[in-house]
């Protein structure tokens, strides 16, 4: 069995997501795909390869990660996730197009009604492309609508972002560079005393759950397709082992959406609020798991009867019928990436084409293909 080698920091959020989607293409050709943690440790790159002796590399460089380059992976056919423009051209480099994501934002906290915003870089390296990029189109957009953008020029410590919170004017919203920061901003507001989010709204990124979902309030964020890059990822890389070539091609992917919760949200989706808004949050928080109606009911710890006679009276449609409609809305959000066949869509979201053919000859008369053609 050939051997994919996949450097990873695996405690990221994006390192799951991305793996899913590599392993679409693996299993196709029965890679065996290694994953190499990076996260705790230097990795010995020469070691690794001597020892596994892949055909391909995927590489994940999003805390710069010097040592993935080009000179350490000899002749082996490599992609690069995140790797900083500053180390170099000439290889195949997927990123988050970190403008698409700034924009989104500042459409995003626009329709807050607030007129005061703020752009928080990443502390540990503000100068890390990603985050300035982030900053930029953000702030461009903000501008353009007549607003002031208010950036800290000091993140040496807590203590100077705490300072910078303190004396931005109220209310205000908060576009965070990534979720990290948007938790840590959350926190320092919160022990000053402001309220979340009437004082202050936060918006991060890269939706990650365990970051987002545990924060008190939760984090609003905006979700990059980490799947389809892993799958285009793996593409790539089948296509230089195939043709025995190096590619040289920078492809960006671009964010799905924003995922809403407290952190933006105009109002609390706490227990008490209609069982419908609870249900269909979690429809859009859990879709690309394959979601059925019996993994509603599990989270929801009431009678399959009783949750869909309580949901079908608020919502004037059924379970079924919630899922499928978050099934097309993101459905149509991945086929607007002209790179994604139409083909490993139904594969993503774990549901049959079949299925999903039907899903969309109900609301738009074609299918998946055909819609899609009719909207290039």
């Amino acid at each position: 069995m050939d051997t994919i080698l996949f450097f990873v920091s695996s405690t990221r959020h994006s390192c799951r997501n991305r793996l899913n989607g590599i392993l679409a293409v693996a299993q196709k050709h029965k890679w065996h795909v290694q994953v190499i943690e990076r996260a705790f440790q230097h990795v010995n790159v020469a070691e690794a390869i001597d020892f596994w002796k892949p055909i391909g590399i995927i590489a994940e460089c999003g805390s710069r990660a010097e040592e993935m380059n080009r000179k350490a992976f000899g002749k082996i056919p490599a992609v690069y996730f995140e790797r900083d423009p500053a180390l170099g051209r000439g290889d195949t480099v997927l990123m988050l197009d970190s403008t698409a994501v700034g924009r989104l934002a500042a459409q995003e906290l626009l329709s807050s009604g607030f007129s005061n915003f703020a752009y928080i870089p990443f502390p540990r390296d503000p100068t890390i492309y990603w985050s300035v990029e982030r900053g930029a189109a953000f702030v461009t957009e903000l501008e353009k609508s007549g607003h002031t953008v208010h950036v800290p020029t000091n993140l040496d410590n807590a203590t100077a972002l705490r300072t910078f919170l303190a004396n931005l004017p109220k209310p205000c919203a908060i576009f965070a560079a990534n979720d990290q920061v948007a938790v840590e901003i959350i926190s320092l507001a919160v022990t000053a005393g402001f309220e979340i989010p009437h004082d202050v709204q936060v918006l991060g990124v890269d939706n990650d759950l365990e970051l987002c979902e545990n924060s008190d309030p939760r984090v609003s964020s905006i979700d990059p397709d980490f799947l389809a890059a892993g799958f285009l990822a793996a593409a790539q890389l089948e296509e230089m082992i195939e043709k025995k070539t190096r590619a040289t091609k920078l492809i960006k992917f671009r964010p799905i959406g924003v995922i809403h919760r407290r952190s933006t949200a105009p109002a609390p989706l706490d227990p008490n609020a209609k069982l419908s808004a609870r249900v269909n949050a979690f429809i859009a928080a859990n879709i690309d798991g394959g979601l059925k109606v019996p993994d509603i009911v599990r989270a929801f710890k009431i009678s399959r009867r009783t949750l869909e006679t309580q949901y079908a009276a608020e919502a004037k449609h059924t379970l079924l019928e919630a899922i499928h409609e978050e099934i097309f809305k993101r459905a149509t959000q991945m086929a607007r990436n002209p790179q994604l066949a139409s083909c490993a869509i139904p594969d993503f979201l774990q549901i049959s084409h079949d299925t999903l053919n039907r899903i969309f000859l109900e609301r738009t008369g074609k299918t998946l293909h055909h819609w899609r053609r009719s909207c290039q």
